[in-house]
């Protein structure tokens, strides 16, 4: 099977496309989840924005 898969260079392409995928989207959700609690603090108060 080892010898298949490096044989095969297409298959590491691929497995490196999903990695960076699922890195992407988990990182775009992240970021969304950042902004919305961020806007919903600022939307609050700014007192504890302004204490740091």
């Amino acid at each position: 099977m080892a010898a298949g898969e490096n044989a095969n260079p297409f298959h590491s392409i691929a497995y490196g496309f999903w990695i960076f995928m699922v890195a992407s989207i988990i990182a775009v959700t992240l970021a969304m989840i950042g902004h919305f609690l961020g806007s919903k603090g600022e939307n609050t108060t700014a007192e504890p924005l302004t204490e740091y």
